[in-house]
């Protein structure tokens, strides 16, 4: 058996999961972030788990204040990969 891979590269616009790691690793949470750009508890919260999209100037000063490359949080990568087995008689 040969083995055919399809590989594909999927982009979303902003990562929430890499805005909560930087809040993470700034050691805040999701009140004082919120507390910082004037937004709610309930805003950063959306964010994160990518139900609605922060502006691209907020990514930016989220990247700055939790001291990450603004890379980790304005894409999120997910490489899909599909094998598909061929049997050759």
């Amino acid at each position: 058996m040969v083995p055919n891979m399809n590989t594909s590269l999927i982009i979303k616009p902003t990562s929430g999961s890499g805005i909560k790691i930087a809040r993470q690793l700034a050691k805040m949470n999701q009140d004082e972030l919120a507390e910082i750009f004037g937004i709610t508890e309930q805003q950063i919260s959306c964010y994160e788990n990518e139900k609605s999209i922060p502006p691209t100037d907020n990514v930016l000063l989220i990247a700055d204040t939790c001291k990450v490359d603004p890379g980790l949080l304005l894409f999120k990568f997910r490489i899909k990969t599909k094998i598909h087995l061929i049997c050759i008689l």
